[in-house]
């Protein structure tokens, strides 16, 4: 094999890059990479999770929201991007429905150990909600 198609196969796609920096805490770069990523390949699920794991932990919750959103539309078969989705929803305290996301990761690979772990939070979040809900409507907040 010739030494340049050895380079190319080690290469990292600019998405895992992003993974990685992410991973590594180095979120302002993870968001750079992966944006650029999606500027190359719109249709990069890999690149719009790292997306829209970076803008959660930047407290950007809509932009968050909508890049797991596309995470979900271009990798429908793949039970992370429910995962992602569900994450930054549950994250933004859209427990319905983030429910209903880490409940589509489960139907697709229901031995998914984080999407069981994430579904038990939003559960016990939304008890706690319901438990909540007639004290706040009555304003006997706390």
């Amino acid at each position: 094999m010739s030494g340049k198609r050895q380079h190319d196969m080690n290469k990292e796609s600019p998405a895992s890059e992003a993974a990685a920096a992410l991973a590594a805490g180095r979120d302002v770069e993870a968001l750079r990479l992966a944006e650029s990523a999606v500027a190359a390949r719109s249709t990069d699920a890999l690149a719009w999770r790292v997306i829209a794991y970076a803008y959660a932990n930047q407290g950007s919750q809509h932009l968050a929201i909508e890049s797991a959103m596309n995470a979900v539309t271009y990798a429908p078969s793949e039970p992370i991007s429910y995962y992602t989705y569900a994450w930054v929803l549950s994250n933004a305290c859209k427990y319905r429905i983030a429910h209903d996301a880490v409940d589509q990761a489960l139907r697709l690979d229901p031995s998914f150990v984080d999407a069981l772990r994430l579904r038990a939070a939003i559960r016990h979040r939304l008890v706690d909600n319901e438990r909540h809900a007639p004290e706040v409507a009555d304003g006997n907040e706390g």
